[in-house]
């Protein structure tokens, strides 16, 4: 049995904060990860999606352009950008081992597994402490229908070396439209199937339909109403057969229907807990409901699934156990569809801002015939704020080139306090594609 002050399950991004401010707090740390250490973000999703991400923006600018100065647009090659990637991928494991040596953080290789409060096993090793954090993360959702064997995940998705002529993506959301517009954007035929009416519930809703036209007009087939209900392998690839009796085929057949929580093997029963696929309940400290010493952050805990915020939740966390107490707060949290052209939001739409009971001035418009967009041939733009009586934003939403960019610098403003006016008041580098948000409000 070995004793630490603290356990830490998970060595993605959440479990290095949580690392890094408990060693600097000289209390002693078990780091325990059952995986490749480094975590999904830095290894299957926010940073090798990028690598991808970026190529496929600059082939559609390329074609937007085309006529326009730009003789032949770009043209993409897979198994490169794969390999380029890799190089970033390949050197995570290896950096992450070397930083927690580095901090004097024990790194142990295995399943962590409660036997009661405080106390883990990995393997045939014993681990007490009395605080225990839980950054397990979250996997793909896996369909329980015939067939479902036949269809990839996201992970595989990125891994793969060469892209297939076709496929399909299964679900409406982010992960579904991002990686519809890569594949495209390397030349793959597209289709996208969702389960309900709507797609891309968390933005607002007259930007989804944008974004929507804008997906179509890539050649990326958009289906709502579709739920999949068996999956068969045919000469040609997987077809997915739904509900309603409409068929649809593809070389391939990626399940990009959202991720669960990580919760499984850790035999939470030893504790009266249930592991819940939706993530465990958390307070505002991260402290997990009804356990003493247990925290849980990241995409384990039934909160906000983005990286930031759980960079944000494992450094709530360590500083509550460091004694530096602090809360969550989850008002503010910006997020962006990295499709083409990108959809980024933050705070409220129009719609939940009067369900509040808050009197509201909506400001929205074109944005396609302004300099900056033209210069980019953007094809599609649209902003959307939503402005208090008092002149606060309390919520932006754009669909346009440069908009993850710029809905940092609402967001910044809307945690600051100031009024949506600083925006006109600024003087901004120019002609910068932020430089525009001065319009905006």
């Amino acid at each position: 049995m070995k004793k630490y002050d603290v356990i830490v399950v998970g060595s993605g991004t959440a479990g290095y904060n949580v690392a890094d401010v408990c060693r600097q707090a000289d209390l002693s740390v078990a780091m325990v990860e059952r995986g490749t250490p480094g975590g999904v973000c830095a290894l299957q999703g926010c940073q090798p999606k990028k690598f991808f991400v970026v190529q496929a923006e600059l082939a559609r600018l390329g074609q937007h352009l085309q006529g326009k100065g730009v003789v032949s647009p770009p043209v993409l090659d897979w198994s490169a950008t794969a390999a380029f990637k890799n190089e970033f991928t390949d050197a995570v494991p290896g950096n992450s081992e070397s930083f927690y040596k580095k901090i004097g953080a024990d790194l142990y290789r295995g399943t962590a597994r409660f036997e009661g409060p405080g106390r883990m096993t990995v393997g045939e090793t014993e681990l007490q402490a009395d605080n225990i954090v839980l950054a397990t993360g979250a996997t793909p959702r896996q369909l329980t229908l015939p067939g479902a064997e036949l269809g990839l995940n996201s992970n595989e998705f990125l891994a793969q070396t060469e892209l297939p002529k076709s496929a399909i993506f299964v679900g409406g959301g982010y992960i579904s439209f991002e990686f519809a517009h890569v594949a495209a954007a390397y030349g793959a035929e597209v289709t996208i199937l969702e389960y309900g009416d709507r797609v891309l519930r968390q933005f607002d809703p007259e930007l989804v339909d944008m974004a929507v036209a804008a997906t179509e007009a890539a050649g990326i087939g958009v289906h709502t109403g579709q739920a999949p209900v068996e999956l068969t392998r045919t000469e040609k690839g997987i077809r997915v057969r739904c509900e309603n009796g409409k068929n649809y085929e593809a070389e391939a057949v990626y399940i990009t229907a959202g991720r669960l929580a990580s919760l499984g093997d850790l035999n939470l029963e030893a504790l009266g807990l249930e592991a819940d696929p939706r993530g465990l309940v958390v307070n505002k400290s991260m402290q997990v409901e009804g356990q003493a010493g247990l925290y849980a952050v990241g995409d384990c805990a039934r909160t906000i699934a983005l990286a930031p915020v759980a960079d944000r939740e494992a450094l709530v966390a360590a500083g509550n156990i460091a004694g530096t107490a602090s809360e969550m707060d989850y008002g503010i949290v910006p997020s962006v569809c990295f499709t083409e052209p990108q959809l980024a939001t933050v705070g409220l739409t129009a719609e939940q801002a009067e369900a509040k009971g808050m009197s509201v001035q909506v400001k929205s418009g074109k944005m396609t015939g302004w300099p900056n967009q033209r210069r980019l041939g953007a094809q599609a733009g649209q902003y959307k704020m939503v402005i208090s009586e008092g002149g606060k934003i309390v919520g932006a939403h754009i669909l346009g080139h440069g908009a993850g960019d710029a809905i940092n610098l609402f967001a910044l403003a809307m945690k600051a306090g100031q009024p949506a006016a600083v925006f006109k008041e600024m003087m901004w580098a120019y002609p910068t594609l932020t430089s525009d948000t001065k319009y905006m409000v």
